[in-house]
Parts: C-alpha cells; structure tokens; sequence
C-alpha cells in the first residue's frame, strides 16, 4: 500500500518539471513557515540535488505538522501548475515509477518548443540529427557505428561479439506522450547524464542456459530533438563503458528532414516491452519444448517405427536423392582434443579448457516467473558428466551432373523405448515442481554447432554448405555435439529433421518413421 500519497501525486503532477523564476519564487514564499519552524533542518534545503534517484528508496516520515503545512504549500503548487501562468509546462525529461515489483513504467520526455513532425501518414517529416560519440571503448575500436543503422559498419555484424558481448544503441523518436511498461527489471533509477535525465534500467530475464540472464540498459532523453537514445549491454564488466559512452553522445541537426516511419519510435519501444512481458508471462513447461521434435506430442509404436537404418547403411539425402551419404561410424569421447578450439561454439570455450578437458555440465531446474512480480527460481542444479559425440558421415554424387548448394542437416533426439512405444525423453520430469530443465549453452542434442569438413579442415553449423561435388565425388564429414553422459543410451540420429521426405507436415506413413533415423543409442 502507498505509505505516501502526497509524494505521488505530486511525482505524477509536476515529474521532472521546469520551473519558471516566478514559480519557484512564489513556492519559497508558501514554504518560508516551514523554513522556521521548530525541528526544522534549513540547510536540507540546500544541499545540491542527489545524482541518483532509486525508485525503491522509501520516504522518511515527517511530522503531523510539517504534513500539513506541506500539504498546504503542495496545493498552492499544483494549482500554479494548473493555472499556467506560473509554470513552464515542458517536461524536459524521463518520468519513471514501478507498478509491480519486478515491473517499471517510463514515460518519454515532452518539450513542447521541440519542432514538431509535420504532414501525416506516410508523408510526416521530422527534423534530422545525427547522433556523434566523443567516446568508444578501446575494445570497440575497430567497429565504427553506423548512427543511420544503429550498429556497426561490418556486414552481418549486428552491434555485438558472441565471444565479448559489446555495447549496442537504438534512437528512438519520441512520437507519443505514452508510458512504456517494462518488466522483468531487476533495479531501476533516474540518473543524470551530463546536461540529460536517464532511466537506468538492469534487467533479469530469468535463467536461460543455466545462467541468469541480465542485461543494463540506459535510455537517455534529449526532449529538445525530440528523442530517445537507448544504449544497453549484456556484460558486467561494459556497465560502466556504457556509461561513458552515454555522456559523451550528442545530436547535430543537418538541417534536412526525414520521414518519420524510417525510425524508430517510442511507439516502437512500447510495443516491443508489451511483447516482452507477455511471452515471459506466458511461457509454460510445452513451451521449453524443441517444437521440431519428432516425439513432441506424437506416442509412435514399433509398428509405426518399423526398422532402423544402421551404421554404414546408404541412403539417399532427404532432399537430392542423387546424393547418397552413409555414416561411418559413431565415437564418444571424455575430451575434446580433436575439436578445433578457434571454430568451436562459443558456448563450449567455458566447458573445454586448453588442453580438451571437457567440465561437467551446470543442468539447471527452473521454474518460471512472470517478470512482473516474480522472476525464475533454480529449484535444483547438479554436475552433469558430458560426453562429446563424434558422427562421421560420407557424401557421394551418384548422379551425372556437379551438385551445388549441398548441406546435411543432421540432429540429435534423445527418445525412450518403453512398453513397446517410442516417446521424447524429458528430463524436466526428474524434478516435478520445474518447468525447464536447463542444459548450458550449445549442450544437448538438436542440430550440430560443429560441421566438419574433414578433407580440407573447413568448420560450419549444420548450414554450411559442403558442395560443390563433381560427378562420383567423395567428401567426409565430422560432426560433433556436446551432451550429457546419462543421456547417450537413448541418442537416435535424425537424417530429416526437416521431414523432407514426410507430407507437408514432416510425417511418415506408418511403418516407415524408422526409416528417419540411424540407432546410435550407447549402453551405459
């Protein structure tokens, strides 16, 4: 319950407000008994403003009497607000308050001398700026930002590293007075960025590869241009980089306009965090499940299954059956000595060491939250032993012409045969109160990270193109998954995980699913 009202309202009333010189001389004046009253502290009164404003912090309690001559000053306030003709009604920066506990609101800056948009529709123009940096981390150097874009100028490179998480901004343009709901927050504040208020936002997107997922944003508000600027990283260790590059950000106008719908918007931003909240809110235990999976939902017998492929049987890729491939041989191993520590998933470098020491898995148990009023739990986590399987496959061109664009999707189920009837193992149901049982990152079946081209070295994903192939051509093929020892006695090779050779809907006919699938299952 709201301890304060008063506070409150006169946060919703007058939130980050300017002042005009006959406001502040007349609010002095309904002050002045307060000033001199006994127990009073004069020198409270001008002591330079905080530079952060947490939004949890409480209020101190005051005395029933100053309550009330403050009640009486703060009525005088909002009707000079009211009337106008004290007040300077321009809002010059960001308003923030929290409606749940895991939950804020931000409202945008309004500067009514801003220039506003003009024509509507498809034809509205807006002032243009370019937004400049005084300052770029040492670390980001070699990247040059692309203010039109919002990321960098190296194609493919999307604003960050996926082996040292970076630092990204987006500019939105203030079309809307309308507060932005964002959940899943951790901690949030008003700063100040130079001459610029600034919502300091940490985020808590709850456990994802069993780790808690966090990421710092900070929306910097520069009412007179009209926008907003969001800077934001998911490394610890960038916070205060990302600071720095905050203060060192300014606008220049060009002097040319630009239509409104080729920007983003904060219309934009609160669309994005609505969506946000509702697919954390929503989530339940059927959506940690790899929709791909062929058991998912589907109980298949021994009769619909009907026969295996074997290791080094030949069989037709799903998609061009004038290639045949045909897997060699299936190999476990304890370390990762033959995987190439410069091409391998980025996920694995913190499960093998130097020398290919391969550490145990963190398998995390989560329960969900909503991001509103509460945030993921670990109800469990243990240290998973983990085994690296070796597939080796061989591709062949039985047909007359050269073949291009060749890949090999190849993936992992983990399946349990029980009862005559095959079904998806899940994990999750070791621990009944979980929702998702979590494996780190690039750990587990599903498509390969790791696609090797064995004759000439070149690593991939499953994507990665391994043609062409001339008439009669050979290659050899090595791909490799990380997974949980316990988990390599239920492993089944997928040929088609996209069901090419299914209806439209990846099915079988009955009695031929088997015919997708190489038994590689490995006794314990």
């Amino acid at each position: 319950m709201n301890e304060h009202p008063l506070d409150d309202m006169l946060a919703a009333r007058c939130a980050a407000a300017s002042p005009s010189a006959s406001f502040e001389a007349s609010i002095a004046r309904a002050l002045e008994p307060i000033e001199h009253a006994p127990g009073s502290r004069t020198a409270a009164a001008s002591a330079p403003r905080p530079n952060r404003r947490n939004t949890n912090a409480r209020n101190v309690a005051r005395p029933r009497w100053q309550q009330a001559c403050r009640a009486a000053a703060a009525v005088a306030a909002i009707a000079l607000c009211v009337g106008g003709t004290a007040y300077a009604a321009e809002k010059l920066g960001l308003s923030l308050w929290q409606t749940d506990k895991y939950q804020v609101q931000v409202e945008p800056p309004v500067d009514e001398n801003a220039g506003p948009a003009t024509g509507d529709g498809e034809d509205q123009l807006i002032d243009e700026y370019r937004l400049t940096f005084s300052y770029i981390p040492e670390r980001l150097s070699r990247h040059t930002m692309d203010v039109a874009t919002g990321s960098f100028d190296e194609p493919g490179y999307a604003g960050w590293s996926q082996f040292a998480p970076s630092i990204q901004y987006y500019t939105y343009y203030v079309d809307t007075d309308q507060a932005a709901p964002f959940s899943s927050i951790d901690d949030s504040e008003i700063i100040e960025i130079g001459d610029h208020e600034a919502a300091l936002l940490t985020f808590d997107y709850g456990m994802q590869n069993s780790k808690r997922k966090t990421q710092t944003c900070l929306y910097v508000a520069f009412p007179e241009e009209r926008r907003i600027v969001k800077i934001q990283t998911s490394a610890d260790d960038l916070s205060e980089e990302l600071l720095k590059v905050a203060r060192g950000m300014t606008f220049e106008p060009t002097g040319q306009t630009v239509p409104a719908d080729s920007m983003f918007t904060w219309s934009d931003a609160i669309s994005s965090s609505e969506y946000d909240a509702n697919r954390v809110a929503e989530r339940t235990t059927a959506s940690s499940v790899d929709p791909l999976c062929v058991f998912e939902g589907r109980g298949l017998t021994d009769g619909q299954m009907g026969d295996f492929l074997a290791i080094g049987q030949t069989f037709p890729l799903p998609y061009n059956d004038t290639m045949s491939a045909v897997v060699t041989s299936v190999q476990l191993h304890d370390t990762a000595e033959i995987v190439n520590r410069d091409e391998m998933p980025f996920g694995w470098r913190e499960l093998i060491d130097e020398d290919g020491a391969i550490a145990d898995n963190p398998l995390t148990f989560v329960k969900y939250g909503d991001g509103q009023s509460t945030t993921d739990t670990v109800l469990r986590q243990i240290q998973s032993p983990l085994k690296l399987v070796e597939v080796t496959m061989t591709l062949t061109n039985t047909g007359a012409d050269t073949q291009d664009n060749i890949y090999c999707p190849l993936s992992l189920e983990t399946a349990v045969h029980e009862q005559g009837a095959w079904s998806q193992y899940r994990r999750v149901e070791e621990c009944p109160e979980a929702d998702e049982a979590q494996n780190a990152l690039h750990v587990g079946t599903g498509r390969s990270g790791y696609v090797e081209l064995v004759e000439d070295g070149t690593v991939g994903s499953v994507d990665a193109e391994l043609g062409p192939f001339a008439p009669g051509e050979m290659k050899t093929v090595r791909f490799l998954w990380l997974v949980n020892a316990d988990e390599c006695d239920k492993l089944l090779l997928d040929i088609d995980p996209d069901g090419m050779n299914g209806d439209d809907e990846g099915n079988y006919a009955d009695g031929t699913w088997g015919s997708r699938f190489i038994d590689i299952r490995q006794p314990q």
